[in-house]
């Protein structure tokens, strides 16, 4: 699987997730804006929170919250490892998956 491959699996992951766990409001604006910032600032190696709590994903604050804010940073992580996982001779591969894939922030 190539490093394009792996980082548009995981994002799918992400996505899944996020429509799955909709009824926390996990799939609304608040949640992917945090999202694509954490993956913005990690491109860019620039600090940033990674969100934990389901305060921090902006999702609903309801029994089982904590466990769908949990799996949802650990989608994120899984992002932020497919984007590592670029050679320096890819770089230019990973911009142009990144811009078409945050389209809520720019690069």
């Amino acid at each position: 699987m190539s490093s394009v491959e792996k980082l548009e699996a995981a994002w799918k992951e992400f996505e899944t997730l996020t429509a799955e766990t909709s009824g926390f409001g996990s799939a609304d604006t608040e949640p992917d804006g945090e999202f694509q910032h954490c993956i913005r600032q990690h491109y860019l190696r620039r600090p940033y929170q990674m969100p934990v709590t389901p305060e921090d994903w902006q999702i609903f604050e309801m029994a089982g919250a904590k466990a769908v804010a949990r799996r949802m940073t650990g989608k994120l992580k899984k992002v932020l490892k497919a984007i590592d996982s670029f050679k320096p001779e890819e770089h230019a591969a990973l911009r142009e998956c990144l811009d078409g894939m945050l389209w809520r922030v720019s690069i």
